[in-house]
């Protein structure tokens, strides 16, 4: 849970009595000369910054640069490379799969892959969808467009954003809440819709569509991370197959 501090600086921003620049320096001087509090600064940063870009109205763009708007604002002078899309391929250790990794876009292929997918996107409505119809589109948007893996920190955090922002514009409801209290889950999810061991794990959108489904339908129930983990047996059986 983040700090009442934090909490309070992010309503006196909303609220102009503060501007960004005065309460990130105000945060940066909360762990000022304490090195051992180095991720709780970024964490903090981070939240902050979440929460100021959903709160302020911006024009919503279905397409890369956009994403790419999102990932500078979040990470600028916090990670290397803010807004730029990767250059190198990459994989990253998931708990879920028992620090296995999912198989990302290539760094030459990110372009052609998100260029695809907001094309398709495109070609969609969602007006008169029922909500399990909702539920299965988004989730497949969202799945691609965190498979590609543009950046090389903070794609997670980046496609919730957009997730958020993009279902504003889609005039769509839904509970900010389901981010806030399953973020964990909400990657896990990812990870599960990706994740494929050709013929013995496949990709499964189960644990996504909940969480979806959770998220338009306004539920505030904590989902259980604990069912979006490969079983342990499954991960040894694969490799003594």
């Amino acid at each position: 849970m983040n700090s009442e501090f934090i909490t309070e600086l992010i309503s006196e921003t909303l609220n102009n009595t503060i501007t960004e620049e005065e309460a990130i320096n105000l945060i940066k001087a909360k762990y000022k000369n304490n090195n051992s509090l180095e991720n709780k600064l970024t964490r903090d940063l981070i939240y902050y910054r979440i929460a100021i870009y959903i709160n302020n109205p911006q024009k919503f763009n279905l397409n890369i640069d956009y994403l790419k708007s999102i990932h500078f604002y979040l990470f600028n002078n916090i990670e290397n490379h803010a807004g730029v899309i990767r250059e190198k391929n990459i994989s990253k250790k998931e708990e879920c799969l028992h620090f296995r990794s999912v198989i990302y876009s290539p760094h030459d292929m990110i372009l052609d892959n998100l260029t695809y997918d907001f094309k398709e996107e495109a070609k969609h409505s969602y007006r008169r969808k029922s909500m399990d119809e909702k539920t299965v589109m988004l989730s497949k948007f969202i799945s691609n467009i965190w498979q590609a893996h543009p950046f090389c920190d903070g794609n997670t955090r980046t496609d919730m954003v957009f997730l958020r922002k993009y279902l504003e514009y889609l005039d769509i409801y839904h509970n900010p809440d389901i981010f806030t209290n399953n973020f964990a889950y909400f990657r896990n999810a990812l990870v599960r819709s990706n994740y494929n061991t050709i013929g013995w794990i496949q990709p499964t959108y189960e644990y996504l569509n909940k969480f979806i489904y959770n998220l338009l339908l306004g539920n505030t129930d904590t989902l259980n991370i604990a069912e979006t983990y490969v079983p342990e047996e499954a991960m040894v059986l694969k490799h003594h197959k």
